[in-house]
């Protein structure tokens, strides 16, 4: 990241469609990764985790839990957060409810 002055906007950016085979990825996107040792993907699905074998899917499996790291600021908010629900719920016989909301850009109108 040093030789992109640590700024994720100066690395290359593929724009890939959503429904892009595993072969585009080797063919297209694999050398310019090679080339530029790290490139960002976006809009970024999932699509090789359809139908992809079950080595690719380890490998990429792997490749997100080592790549994905929350900052220690949202990683130390996270730990209050599960703190909080933990000394809270013991007034409620240790029930509480949990909520994940997602928004896409194609389901904001």
């Amino acid at each position: 990241m040093e030789r992109f002055d640590h700024n994720l906007t100066n690395v290359y950016n593929f724009k890939i469609k959503a429904w892009s085979s595993i072969q585009y990825y080797r063919d297209e996107v694999l050398p310019k990764l090679l080339e530029e040792k790290i490139i960002r993907i976006s809009p970024f699905a999932n699509r090789l985790s359809f139908d992809a074998p079950p080595a690719v899917q380890r490998l990429r499996c792997l490749a997100n839990y080592e790549a994905l790291r929350f900052s220690s600021t949202i990683l130390s908010l996270g730990e209050t957060l599960v703190a909080r629900m933990k000394n809270l719920s013991a007034n409620t016989g240790g029930k509480y409810v949990s909520v994940h909301l997602r928004f896409e850009e194609v389901c904001i109108i």
